[in-house]
């Protein structure tokens, strides 16, 4: 069947606003090895490829990247083999990198003896469809926003029931003194648990800051324990970046909370004006955070903790809940002191974009 015959456009007829109709559009005009031979000015505005950038290439080579649609190009090849008309969404990318969507319309040009000519290719900057991306992307991050909303407050009640069990629990051990030891524990692992729902119910993207989850820790067992002594030091020397894995809050929480309730238990009256100090510190080159612990005494002769010799029942909670991976835990004696060092590396931390950490107001 003969194919209908259409006039041959020239460049003057190229440059009239029949083809390039609109500001937000550019026209390609490419010989039959869909290679471009004539751009309209528009070009450059809309895609930041100059005229001499694109001449000689395939329209694909430049425009299209890796979420343009691959069934779309194959009906467009598919077109471009048998010399048809195409019409179509596609997606774009211009020289910066910025995706744009458009409105494709594909042409064969015929002469008058129904010979082919050329394909000319018209571009509309597809604002609907833009509009469309826009509005699904506001729409996403409002219903992140609310999850986000819905979570923190979830985990601030979750805190809140926890503090009145912890309540409940010292009034107990008010009132029976015989089971204060036992009672005195549970109440420090749930107050540590409540911790880790407090800084979930403040936290951006749900996320857990590893500078501020150990000192809180600590601060909550100073307050518990050694309430009224100027001897617990804290220092934190790592970046606000990194994050704690949700996963391992609780578990890592429930360790520190152990290791620094156990040494603060070590201090003797005798040394009740001896410093006990914890140490959050990020090291860069193994990236990793090194927690350490430091009070005064000695560990046992027989003390082995790897081979779990010596070790009480609360340091057996600890081997129980240490990950597999992405934490180590090891206990040394030193001049005067025992140093307990917990290391924390991927995947139990993990280091967020700095773009998405809020600003200072």
């Amino acid at each position: 069947m003969p194919q209908l015959q259409q006039p041959v456009l020239t460049l003057p007829d190229l440059q009239r606003p029949v083809v390039s109709p609109c500001a937000g559009a550019f026209t390609l005009m490419c010989d039959e090895n869909w290679q471009v031979i004539w751009a309209s000015p528009e070009l450059p505005v809309l895609t930041g490829y100059a005229t001499d950038d694109v001449l000689g290439k395939n329209p694909g080579d430049f425009l299209h990247g890796p979420d343009t649609d691959t069934g779309t190009l194959d009906q467009l090849r598919e077109c471009v083999a048998h010399k048809k008309h195409f019409s179509g969404e596609m997606l774009n990318y211009k020289k910066d990198g910025t995706s744009f969507w458009v409105h494709l319309s594909f042409n064969p040009i015929f002469n008058d003896h129904n010979e082919f000519q050329h394909f000319v290719a018209i571009q509309t900057v597809n604002t609907y469809t833009a509009f469309i991306e826009e509005q699904t992307r506001a729409y996403v991050t409002r219903m992140e926003r609310q999850r986000n909303v819905l979570i923190r407050e979830v985990h601030h009640r979750i805190k809140n029931s926890l503090q009145g069990v912890a309540g409940m629990l010292r009034q107990h051990a008010q009132s029976e003194p015989q089971a204060a030891h036992v009672l005195e524990k549970a109440i420090a692992q749930v107050r540590t648990i409540a911790v880790v729902h407090g800084l979930e119910g403040k936290a951006l993207y749900n996320e857990v800051v590893l500078c501020e989850m150990a000192p809180s820790i600590a601060r909550m067992v100073q307050e518990l324990v050694l309430p009224d002594g100027p001897h617990f030091t804290v220092t934190v020397n790592v970046p606000e970046r990194i994050r704690v894995c949700e996963q391992e809050r609780v578990p890592i929480a429930l360790i520190l909370n152990e290791l620094i309730l156990n040494a603060a238990k070590h201090l003797s009256a005798t040394e009740r004006y001896s410093t006990l100090s914890v140490g959050v510190a990020w090291q860069a080159q193994l990236e990793c955070a090194r927690i350490t612990i430091t009070n005064p005494g000695r560990l046992p002769d027989d003390f082995d903790f790897a081979a779990e010799q010596g070790i009480g029942t609360g340091l057996e909670l600890v081997r129980s809940m240490l990950p597999a991976n992405g934490a180590t835990l090891t206990f040394a004696n030193r001049a005067g002191f025992v140093e307990t060092q917990l290391t924390l590396s991927p995947p139990v931390i993990y280091s967020v974009n700095p773009s998405r950490l809020p600003h200072p107001t």
